[in-house]
C-alpha cells in the first residue's frame, strides 16, 4: 500500500463518519422541529377547548339565570384542568384573566356542591346567592372569552 491509498482510505472513513454524524445531527433537528409543532399544536387545541369551555358556561349562566327554582348546575372545568399547566407560556395579561374566571368558577360550583349535600335549611339560605355568584363569575367569563379569542385570533 502507497501513500496516497492510505490517505485515500482516510478520507473515505471521515467523508463516512462525518456524513453518519451529519445525518444523525440532521434526524435530531427534524424529529425536534416535528415535537415543537406538535407541542404547539396541541397547545392551541387545549386553547381552542377551553375558549368553547367558556362559551358553555358563559350560555349556562345566561339560558338558566341558575337561581330562582331553576336548574342549579356546576359549570364546567374539564378544558380548564387540562389547560392550566400551560399558562405560564401565555401572555401574563391573558393568564391572570383565566386565572381569575375560573376562581370564580371554582367558588361558584362550590356553592353547588354544598347546595347539593346540605340541609332544606341550608339549601334555602343558598339559593338567594346564586345569582350573586353568577353576576360575579360572568363578567370574569366575557373578559377571558374576549382575551382569548384575540389571542387565537377567533372574531368575537
Amino acid at each position: 500500500m502507497n501513500a496516497s491509498d492510505v490517505s485515500s482510505m482516510w478520507q473515505t472513513a471521515l467523508l463516512v463518519g462525518f456524513g453518519g454524524a451529519g445525518g444523525a445531527l440532521l434526524a435530531q433537528a427534524v424529529t425536534w422541529l416535528r415535537d415543537r409543532e406538535k407541542a404547539e399544536s396541541d397547545k392551541k387545541r387545549k386553547l381552542q377547548s377551553l375558549l368553547a369551555e367558556i362559551i358553555d358556561n358563559l350560555a349556562h349562566i345566561d339560558r338558566h339565570s341558575l337561581a330562582g327554582g331553576r336548574a342549579i348546575i356546576k359549570l364546567l372545568v374539564q378544558a380548564w384542568e387540562a389547560t392550566k399547566g400551560d399558562m405560564f407560556s401565555l401572555d401574563p395579561e391573558l393568564a391572570q384573566s383565566l386565572r381569575k374566571a375560573y376562581a370564580e368558577v371554582w367558588r361558584f360550583n362550590c356553592a353547588v356542591d354544598c347546595y347539593l349535600t346540605e340541609s332544606e335549611i341550608v339549601r334555602g339560605s343558598l339559593k338567594g346567592s346564586f345569582e350573586v355568584l353568577a353576576a360575579e363569575v360572568k363578567p370574569a367569563l366575557l373578559d377571558s372569552h374576549q382575551k382569548l379569542s384575540r389571542h387565537l385570533g377567533v372574531s368575537i
